[in-house]
């Protein structure tokens, strides 16, 4: 997980989750991707690369999707839409 954002040291050490605090920013302090996306392919163990906003929820055919995509092409990029959905209760 990227940022020094309060709370993202504590909760990857409570997930036991990689911490990476600090991200190149531009000069309105906002996080660069390519320095995310740069730094994730240095620090990876893993042939494939994910970026999701937070605030997105995934269901079970994203893996699916994604098996059947990388069983095709060696070297690919997916991308996807999303819903707006209103979660009234839980």
């Amino acid at each position: 997980m990227f940022g020094d954002e309060e709370g993202t040291e504590a909760i990857c050490k409570e997930l036991g989750l990689r911490h990476i605090p600090e991200v190149v920013r531009n000069k309105f302090n906002t996080p660069l991707l390519n320095d995310i996306f740069d730094k994730t392919q240095q620090f990876s163990t893993f042939n494939l690369m994910g970026y999701l906003n937070a605030d997105i929820i995934l269901t079970s055919d994203f893996v699916i999707a994604i098996k059947r995509v990388n069983n095709w092409r060696d070297f690919f990029l997916m991308s996807g839409g999303r819903w707006e959905l209103a979660i009234s209760e839980l």
